[in-house]
């Protein structure tokens, strides 16, 4: 991971992806925009993958790679709530 500074809302965001969620569920779920999805996600990307999520991003991967890093890091016993 490049950064490991990631917010209580990415975090919460990451969680919503690895469960295989859309951005419009994310957002309804989370009570806020859309666009705010978006601007989570690309502060999580840019955490989690830095200048190689552009690469991964090309190839269309990158949202199954986070969903992949979340679940190697935590499984079944998430740091947070569910």
């Amino acid at each position: 991971m490049q950064n490991t500074d990631i917010s209580p809302r990415e975090m919460e965001v990451w969680k919503l992806i690895a469960e295989g969620r859309a951005n419009e569920q994310i957002a309804e779920i989370m009570d806020i925009t859309l666009r705010t999805v978006e601007h989570h996600i690309n502060m999580l990307y840019a955490k989690l993958f830095g200048d190689a999520g552009d690469r991964d991003e090309r190839m269309g991967h990158r949202r199954v790679m986070a969903a992949l890093r979340h679940w190697q890091r935590w499984g079944a016993d998430l740091p947070y709530g569910r």
